[in-house]
C-alpha cells in the first residue's frame, strides 16, 4: 500500500524565457512572467499578460481547494492530444 509523500505533488518555478502565444499573425499573450510546471513541462502565464478579448470563455470550471480554475482557449487554436 502507498504511503503519502511530504513531497509536494506540483512544484512551480520560474520560467527565465520569454513566452509568446500566437495563433496565424495575431499575438495572443506575451510574457517574461511566465512559470513551468513538472512533467510534461508546461507554463503558465500571468492573466494580466493575456488578450482576454480574443479568448473564449468555457462553459465548464475545475474546482479543487485553492479555488475554480476556467480555461480559456482561442476560437481558431487547436488542442491536440
Amino acid at each position: 500500500m502507498a504511503t503519502a509523500s511530504s513531497a509536494p505533488r506540483i512544484t512551480l518555478r520560474p520560467y527565465d524565457r520569454r513566452v509568446r502565444v500566437r495563433v496565424g499573425d495575431t499575438l495572443i499573450a506575451g510574457t517574461t512572467s511566465a512559470v513551468e510546471c513538472g512533467y510534461p513541462l508546461r507554463q503558465y502565464l500571468p492573466h494580466h499578460d493575456l488578450r482576454m478579448n480574443l479568448l473564449i470563455r468555457p462553459e465548464t470550471a475545475t474546482i479543487d481547494p485553492k479555488g475554480t480554475c476556467q480555461q480559456r482557449q482561442h476560437a481558431r487554436l487547436l488542442v491536440l492530444n
